[in-house]
């Protein structure tokens, strides 16, 4: 009799511990995989930042005012959108988005629908002011991981950007 109540009660501890193990195993798993993909994508994130800080170069005159990009970011997608954007420390940003570039040196209307730019006048705008006109020209190299090129914008709020010029490489 005693025998037989310990048995019951070591079987009953045993499933018990063996349950437990299994729901602390796939706990410990879940948490690993989570923890691996985030080290992933963490680290495509990272790699993608230092590629927009040393992304290349920015200068304008903004109403006649020296803008120069501390930041630049650029992409030329397979289907042919190209985007740029240079940001200086003070926040102020200038945006460019023309969805249909080819792969040859060429000159884009903006006409503030289909091909856009625009202008954040600091870290605190939450909406750039949009442009209502001007001209970007891009000439795409190293196999379309490089661009440079000319823009002047025309913004909706009078704002003119004039002598504008960069330089961008991305992977």
């Amino acid at each position: 009799m005693f025998i037989g109540k310990n048995r019951e009660r070591c079987n009953a501890e045993r499933s018990a511990f063996i349950n437990f193990t299994k729901k602390t195993s796939m706990k410990r798993t879940l948490f690993y995989s989570m923890l691996f993909f985030m080290a992933v994508f963490s680290a495509g994130c990272v790699k993608e930042i230092k590629d927009k800080i040393t992304g290349g170069t920015m200068t304008a005159k903004v109403n006649g005012n020296d803008f120069k990009a501390s930041n630049v970011s650029a992409m030329y997608s397979s289907n042919g959108h190209f985007d740029i954007s240079g940001s200086m420390d003070n926040g102020r940003e200038i945006l460019i988005s023309i969805p249909d570039a080819n792969t040859k040196a060429a000159s884009y209307s903006i006409d503030g629908s289909y091909r856009t730019a625009g202008y954040y006048l600091d870290k605190n705008t939450t909406k750039p002011i949009d442009a209502v006109s001007g001209t970007v020209t891009i000439t795409l190299r190293d196999n379309n991981k490089a661009a440079s090129g000319t823009f002047s914008i025309k913004l909706k709020d009078g704002t003119e950007i004039t002598d504008g010029s960069y330089d961008a490489n991305w992977n």
